[in-house]
């Protein structure tokens, strides 16, 4: 198989089953190919959420995270993209594509948050993705991984603010880190990072979330009858990031693109409200 559209709705490693409606409009949402297979991984839809050892869901997004394993085992696509649900969807194909690349694998971190988190700062696993595929974030989730990547193959775009936790994984592991909000600047910037460590391919993470709310209406921070989110909301523009990643594509194989936490509040806020409605459950 040349090119997976992988589906992964999952919403658990962010308490916020939103994400899961979210994940499938967005491959509805997407553009189509003529010759790539879609297949879904199972999601659970119960909304009965445990914390375990301090990590909300663990046996699910564990269970969920080796389904998507054993499909790209499986299949063994030459390139993926995958169509989420929350951060934590990156974790299996990053191992896939490491098994794959090793040290050639370069992966571009598009987000306002960096997810190198653990349980002592927080429950949700999504935000320890990428601590867990360099083996620092939740040891159990850690541990799944069989191909653990290095900082220095990670380049981050768009991170605003990190909290004290998150700027000293950043100033003590070295990650390459661009903040601009200038487009030339940044395409200019990573495509340099890219060329300077020779990598061969490269897994693009695409967060929602890296996206001004004010402009772009689809995202975390976007819901118009949400409470405030107490966390810092991304800057770039929708186009911006178009061109990042198109700029990114040309120079070297794109062989994995992660799109993550859509929240599409209007079509969510309808499809609630029709939802009471008994004529449709009819």
């Amino acid at each position: 198989m040349t090119t997976l559209r992988l589906r992964m709705p999952q919403w658990q490693g962010s308490n916020n089953f939103n994400y899961y409606f979210g994940g499938k409009a967005l491959e509805w949402l997407a553009p189509k190919s003529e010759t790539a297979e879609t297949i879904e991984v199972p999601i659970s839809t119960k909304q009965d959420v445990t914390t375990e050892d301090g990590i909300n869901s663990r046996s699910v997004v564990t269970s969920q995270i080796n389904a998507a394993k054993d499909i790209l085992t499986k299949e063994k696509p030459e390139k993926v993209i995958v169509f989420g649900g929350d951060c934590l969807v990156s974790q299996a194909p990053v191992d896939y594509m490491s098994q794959k690349y090793g040290d050639k694998l370069g992966v571009v971190w598009i987000d306002a948050h960096p997810d190198v988190s653990n349980k002592t700062i927080q429950p949700n696993s999504h935000s320890m993705v990428l601590g867990n595929l360099y083996g620092n974030g939740d040891d159990q989730l850690a541990a799944l991984v069989k191909n653990p990547i290095k900082p220095e193959q990670v380049g981050f775009i768009g991170l605003n603010e990190p909290n004290d936790f998150e700027t000293e994984q950043l100033e003590n592991y070295r990650f390459t880190d661009i903040r601009d909000k200038d487009t030339t600047t940044i395409i200019r910037k990573i495509n340099r990072w890219i060329e300077e460590q020779g990598f061969e391919a490269i897994y693009i993470h695409f967060d929602l979330d890296v996206l001004d709310p004010e402009y772009f209406r689809n995202n975390l921070f976007a819901n118009p009858y949400g409470d405030p989110v107490d966390a810092p909301h991304g800057l770039l523009q929708i186009q911006q990031v178009g061109e990042i990643i198109s700029s990114i594509e040309k120079q070297t194989p794109l062989v994995g693109l992660a799109i993550t936490e859509h929240l599409p509040w209007d079509a969510i806020n309808l499809y609630n409200a029709l939802d009471q409605i008994q004529l449709f459950h009819d």
